[in-house]
């Protein structure tokens, strides 16, 4: 997890206080005592050749111990990525389980609500639709342009499970990408993290004086397609047509359209509709070997109909096609969608029902309407239950113990995200039933496991 400078050994033309400065270039205490010499460093940081940071990292994680509130370790991690990234991404690869938690969800949330207190410039770039005009310029002036590979881009229009936080999203494409280095070795001067500010619908926020973004009500229609199309011609004009752009937290109503509209024309990825699917898909297809059961015999509720869920149902009836032989009224069969109206029914009285949300309504008459999620899981005799509601608790004890009844080991997904938007906890669903569990947000939710 090294700098530039670590893994090529090339030259730089930054020397002594400047390249301390230089986050991508800075090795701090690594240094060795001829490149101290070279790069005009000697006697600006301490003797000691700290050639494996086992010092640096003991230091970093002592100060951790001694920090109160996860909102200031992020804030201090943080300022490591700052100065250092070949540091940061050290500790996040030899800490992980103890950092995941910090550097993304759920401490990340808490962070974008304030992004003001703890940001520092330099770490993604923020593109207003006011500058249209300039959005080649402005990725241009990215200090390593000409190394990108990978950009994710939000417009700020549903953060996690928080909502509107406009251009307080940045925290999210920062730490997607951190993650994308930590774990995965991408090398992050080769991602780029982006806001695009259209404004924002968050009174709280156009209220605040210590919010940053255009202070405005959210751009729609022909003016926002037209600057999303712009942004995309722009990235692939600087950074080449092979560079991935992922969308992140987009609002559904974009999401979904954004998906199909652009997968053809440019190297496009939606984590909240693809990457949230695969992980859950998988998460089944894994369980059925504890279970005994395959993922063509269970009945699946699935509690929310974001973008999210509507990705994994789309991605659930494909694989139980095309693995399980079955045709796509028979997946469907296996699919039960409850929104905040209740069941998704052909027809609802209550209506609500969107394009997305209709390819997997039950058929109209072949149940009645239903509101109460209990009430849904005993008429589907589910096996599954997947949350992705942003309901905190929705998974009440009755509803957990009703999954028991209805199966041996019962498969909980709760997805929601912040921490205290999850609809039940581990511990909940382990006093509740032999519950299979995963909350499957990092790495400590491995131990959720029985």
């Amino acid at each position: 997890m090294n700098s530039r400078l670590v893994k090529s050994g090339c030259a730089t033309a930054l020397k002594g206080v400047e390249l301390l400065k230089e986050p991508f270039m800075n090795r701090s205490l690594n240094f060795t005592e001829a490149q101290r010499h070279e790069y005009k460093v000697k006697g600006l940081i301490p003797a000691l050749v700290d050639s494996n940071s086992t010092f640096q990292e003991a230091v970093s994680m002592e100060r951790l111990k001694r920090i109160g509130s996860d909102f200031d370790k992020y804030e201090y991690l943080m300022h490591i990525y700052d100065r250092d990234r070949g540091l940061f991404f050290r500790l996040v690869n030899r800490h992980t389980a103890d950092l995941m938690p910090l550097i993304y969800t759920p401490t990340v949330g808490a962070a974008c609500q304030e992004l003001s207190l703890v940001y520092q410039l330099g770490r993604g770039l923020f593109i207003p639709i006011t500058q249209r005009a300039n959005i080649r310029e402005m990725l241009q002036n990215w200090p390593y342009a000409d190394r990108i590979q990978a950009i994710v881009v939000t417009d700020g229009e549903r953060i996690l499970g928080l909502g509107d936080l406009g251009s307080f999203g940045m925290g999210i494409p920062v730490g997607k990408l951190a993650l994308c280095t930590g774990l995965a070795g991408i090398p992050n001067d080769a991602l780029l993290p982006i806001v695009l500010d259209v404004g924002t619908n968050n009174e709280k926020l156009l209220n605040s004086p210590l919010y940053f973004g255009l202070k405005q009500k959210r751009i729609v229609g022909e003016e926002y397609d037209g600057f999303i199309d712009e942004f995309l011609r722009a990235c692939v004009d600087v950074f080449g047509k092979d560079v991935l752009i992922q969308f992140e937290d987009f609002g559904n109503h974009n999401a979904f359209r954004f998906l199909k509209k652009y997968r053809e024309q440019y190297c496009t990825f939606n984590d909240d509709i693809q990457g949230t699917a695969s992980v859950i898909l998988s998460g089944l297809l894994t369980a059925s070997r504890i279970t005994g059961r395959q993922l063509k015999d269970e009945n699946i509720v699935c509690y929310g109909a974001g973008e999210s869920m509507i990705g994994f149902v789309n991605l659930l009836v494909e694989c139980l096609e095309k693995r399980f032989n079955l045709s796509e009224g028979e997946a469907k069969s296996h699919i039960w969608m409850v929104d905040s109206r209740g069941l998704i029914v052909e027809g609802r009285s209550s209506g609500g029902i969107t394009a997305e949300k209709s390819l997997f309504a039950r058929p109209k008459g072949s149940v009645k309407e239903m509101k109460e999620l209990k009430d849904v899981i005993a008429a589907s005799k589910a096996t599954v239950l997947i949350g992705a509601s942003a309901v905190p608790g929705a998974f009440t004890e009755d509803v957990l113990q009703l999954m028991a009844k209805q199966s041996d080991q019962p498969l909980i997904f709760a997805l929601s995200n912040p921490t205290h938007k999850s609809e039940c906890t581990a511990q909940a669903a382990y006093s509740a039933t032999q519950v299979i569990f995963d909350s499957i947000f990092y790495c400590s939710s491995l131990y959720f496991v029985k």
